[in-house]
């Protein structure tokens, strides 16, 4: 069963760690190659010089230097990419025995991106979310090493999420496949990027072990190729992606009582394609554990559990009352999720409206269908209507 306001962010920045900077490198680059042309046009301007006309050429050349040098070296604040989001919403939630309604501001979202100089740039994500138990925190802290006109290959080091699973998704709400996999942590992650192709390895602080063992290793990896072409969705995405230790993803460490006390660590395998053409998307992703839990980690119908997750999804672009405009519609199943408190099946719909540049209304209806009683669910169904007004920039 969902809470009415346990949403899944719009994020602006690309869902992968390397582009969020590829913008900044790219400026820096361009200014690199103008302070080059403006150097050669100084040293253009003094081969040319009139003997006669000497004091007033320097005059002149001593200028020319100056606005070279002011156009070359750009300010520090030049430098900062500042992102924000806000997502206000109304919901109802209702089943046949009760109901409730609820209006908060679900998502604030602050993101500054600083380029350092040719090779080094720093991210900071400060989320701040109602409905959570947490306060305000600092959801990804990092540095990043990489220069994608000089080489392909990058490195980052800080708090992050890990670049397991994909999660895409055009509704409020997040994917069950998101519950069951993201995962947040300290971490280094090593990344090439060539062309449509994207592979990324990372080695993360663990949060979940036992005394016997110490913490649970975790690391991974993550696969990619994107037909990025100039449709409003690419022609296909394709991922794989797999991590030693499915345990330590956000969902399952809060549904674990001890997650010092573990028998073992759980290996985690995720995997997505989505296929465009021209205004309509088909997303599906899976993803789920490769063995079964110890019975007193994570249990189902009173043996060890083999939690997964999956999502299908269409989305279509169109307009609407000449406002850009977005229709979603998508199926979700877990398979042995119901010490996570998530649902069986999932249903929903979406209508999502720009009234404004920057500014989006969205209304999504979810159904949701809990475990049978002979799983040790309930079998009962539940409505969520949510009216989501956000707004980026």
């Amino acid at each position: 069963m969902i809470k009415p306001c346990r949403l899944f962010p719009l994020l602006l920045s690309a869902t992968t760690l390397l582009l969020p900077f590829v913008t900044a490198v790219a400026d820096e680059a361009a200014l690199k190659e103008e302070d080059y042309n403006l150097k050669h046009r100084v040293e253009r301007l003094e081969k040319s010089r009139i003997p006669l006309h000497e004091e007033l050429a320097a005059e002149d050349e001593e200028t020319e230097k100056k606005d070279a040098e002011s156009q070359a070296a750009p300010s520090w604040l030049d430098r900062f990419h500042i992102s924000a989001l806000i997502e206000i919403e109304a919901a109802y939630w209702g089943t046949r025995e009760e109901s409730e309604t609820d209006l908060s501001l679900s998502t604030l979202e602050l993101g500054i991106d600083y380029s350092l100089n040719d090779l080094f740039s720093a991210h900071i994500l400060a989320l701040y979310e109602e409905d959570g138990a947490n306060p305000p925190q600092i959801d990804e802290a990092l540095i990043t090493l990489h220069n994608l006109e000089e080489s392909p290959w990058s490195l980052a080091a800080g708090r992050m999420v890990l670049t397991f699973g994909n999660y895409e998704s055009g509704m409020i709400t997040d994917p069950l496949t998101l519950y069951l996999g993201e995962t947040h942590a300290t971490a280094m992650q090593a990344g090439y990027l060539s062309g449509t192709f994207q592979a990324t390895v990372f080695l993360g602080q663990p949060r979940t072990g036992n005394a016997r063992d110490g913490r649970h290793p975790l690391y991974g990896f993550n696969l990619n190729r994107a037909d990025d072409t100039h449709q409003e969705y690419p022609a296909h995405n394709i991922g794989l992606s797999w991590t030693s230790n499915l345990t330590d993803s956000d969902g399952l460490v809060d549904a674990i009582r001890e997650a010092s006390g573990l028998h073992g660590a759980v290996p985690g395998l995720g995997m997505n394609i989505s296929i465009g053409s021209g205004d309509l998307l088909l997303v599906a992703e899976y993803m789920g554990a490769t063995k079964r839990f110890h019975p007193k980690d994570l249990a189902f119908r009173e043996k060890g559990a083999l939690p997964g997750a999956s999502n299908l999804e269409v989305d279509c672009l169109f307009h609407l009352a000449g406002k850009k405009a977005h229709l979603a519609m998508a199926w979700q199943y877990t398979r042995e999720a119901l010490a996570m408190v998530l649902p069986e099946n999932r249903y929903l719909a979406m209508l999502a409206m720009d009234i404004h540049e920057h500014t989006t209304l969205s209304l999504e209806y979810a159904h949701d269908r809990d475990y049978p009683e002979k799983d040790g669910g309930t079998g009962d169904a539940s409505n969520v209507l949510t009216l989501q007004l956000a707004a980026s920039f």
